[in-house]
């Protein structure tokens, strides 16, 4: 489940509002920490625009588990005390969505993860490095092959001190000389360890199949009767695709870990004749120009696609598109009325999208082979097919055999796509 939904279900959670997903009734909820931008005021150099949903959404879970480790039960151990457990282990998704937007903060202003998660605690007198995760040691039988500093006493009282696991999150363990989730290796010294169980693994987010998101196990959900068991599974589901739809990623930079992109370095300053500037995306000089009503370099858009049932295939293709510019601001987005799911993108009835950017985004919709056609300016691509820095990574029809039209029912099918292009302040 994406880091967003997460944040929503431990919110609903601490609120005690429906949520399927949530245990109102848990005596841990009041201790549930709900973070805000505000909670990271009192550091600088994590910059604002970070802050996001999903930021909030580890630091929720990480911030709430440190709290509730000081009460949690030893005879259940750590994976008790909520009933939200990751099976994806924390240091996977901190090294993922996190420590790169906490690198200047902890390198040039000498805080660290502990610091971080202690002052979003609200724990007081800096307390929350005395709390512990605790186990029986009796229970901590199996072996674990990874050494880690403490090691051999950890395991045999059965503890492990809140500040030592995230020291360890953040920075190279002494013995073990690399990052370590010691949460999980604890856990995995049990006959039922699970939490972070499966390391790195992720699934992927519902419409955008090369976005990860860590999985998660709901624990200690409402009771359910016999007769109610397949109402409340579809329920769970329901529930579960709703939370993966607040997933707020960054478009732009999923897509370029998709196709292989590697982040650019800022180009040097370019000294530049008089009339001219430097051109932001490549570092050459330019003519000074009107200033673009758009954030120049990468363009993205989200295109959903939909093939009305029952009619021919010279007009049953439509397409919705959403526009964002290099820094994620939206620049444009169809507009339709009366519902209609879209505007027709069918062989010459292409769609000329329009936005902020100068020239229209040319769409239309190819039954042969698939595929939808591109253009704008001088670019052209195919949603299938790459060209001059385009690509789109496309999820395919649902339902996969196409739109129904016949006795049995008139259902459309849907067919999303995630697309970026380069742009500059001519495109």
């Amino acid at each position: 489940m994406p880091l967003e939904g997460l944040l929503q279900v431990l919110k609903d959670g601490k609120d005690k509002k429906d949520n399927v997903l949530a245990n109102q009734l848990a005596s841990y909820n009041d201790k549930i920490v709900i973070p805000t931008k505000d909670s990271f005021k009192d550091f600088g150099k994590i910059n604002p625009d970070d802050i996001t949903d999903e930021f909030l959404g580890f630091f929720s879970l990480l911030t709430t588990y440190c709290i509730v480790a000081n009460d949690n039960d030893e005879i259940y151990g750590p994976k008790r005390s909520l009933n939200i457990m990751p099976r994806t282990d924390f240091l996977a998704m901190y090294k993922k969505f996190i420590e790169e937007k906490l690198r200047a903060e902890i390198s040039e202003c000498g805080n660290s993860l502990y610091t971080i998660v202690s002052t979003v605690s609200g724990v007081s007198n800096n307390k929350l490095k005395d709390y512990e995760f605790k186990w029986k040691p009796d229970d901590l039988r199996n072996k674990v092959d990874q050494d880690w500093d403490g090691k051999d006493d950890m395991i045999k009282k059965g503890r492990l001190r809140v500040d030592k696991f995230l020291d360890d999150l953040q920075m190279n363990d002494k013995v073990a000389k690399k990052q370590l989730d010691l949460l999980k290796l604890m856990d995995l010294s049990t006959r039922h360890g699970q939490i972070g169980g499966l390391n790195d693994r992720m699934e992927s987010v519902v419409d955008h199949p090369s976005s990860p998101a860590p999985i998660f196990e709901f624990r200690d959900l409402k009771a359910i009767t016999g007769d109610d068991v397949a109402k409340r599974m579809g329920e769970y589901e329901d529930k579960a695709i709703e939370m993966h739809k607040r997933a707020t990623s960054d478009i732009v930079a999923a897509f370029a870990a998709r196709v292989g992109q590697e982040p650019k370095c800022k180009p040097k300053k370019t000294e530049c004749p008089t009339g001219q500037v430097p051109n932001a995306a490549t570092g050459k000089c330019m003519d000074v120009g009107p200033i673009p009503p758009y954030n120049t370099g990468t363009s993205c858009f989200h295109l959903e696609e939909t093939q009305i049932p029952c009619l021919g295939n010279d007009k049953n293709l439509l397409a919705y598109v959403k526009m964002v510019d290099d820094k994620k601001l939206p620049i444009g987005e169809t507009q339709v009325s009366n519902g209609e799911a879209g505007v027709y993108i069918d062989v010459g009835n292409s769609y000329s999208f329009k936005s902020k950017l100068l020239n229209p985004l040319v769409i239309t919709g190819e039954h042969r082979n698939d595929y939808v056609q591109f253009t704008i300016g001088g670019l052209s691509w195919q949603s299938t097919t790459p060209n001059g820095g385009a690509s789109c990574t496309v999820g395919g029809w649902d339902p996969r055999e196409g739109p129904s039209c016949g006795h049995f029912g008139t259902k459309p099918a849907k067919n999303n796509m995630n697309c970026c292009f380069p742009c500059d302040g001519k495109t």
